[in-house]
């Protein structure tokens, strides 16, 4: 955004943001909304050994572990938005989010 070259700036999610939103360590029963059935990365790290780094990432069942990046999985972008910025809906096929511009 600094530099002036996005328009729209996407991020991709945290380990952090995903918990927040539900995701629990492990736990294949919850069903929060990022619980897609599809393998994806987040862009939080967790370590790194073997001259390989290791991010946290979700599973197809929505428990989230870690693994080596040289492994081909997904990504959930994210946009963040002002705390003036308006929101309708709920988020499901039939009252979906709205976002008005502020």
């Amino acid at each position: 955004v600094a530099n002036k070259k996005l328009k729209y700036p996407v991020g991709l999610i945290t380990i952090d943001e995903a918990v927040y939103a539900g995701g629990e360590y492990n736990d294949t029963s919850s069903g929060y909304y990022l619980k897609t059935g599809s393998y994806y990365w987040t862009m939080s790290p967790c370590h790194f050994d073997n001259n390989y780094a290791g991010v946290w990432g979700f599973g197809q069942n929505g428990n989230y572990g870690n693994g080596y990046v040289y492994n081909s999985l997904g990504i959930r972008p994210v946009i963040n938005l002002k705390s003036s910025t308006i929101v309708m809906g709920i988020g499901t096929s039939d009252a979906p989010y709205i976002v008005l511009a502020t």
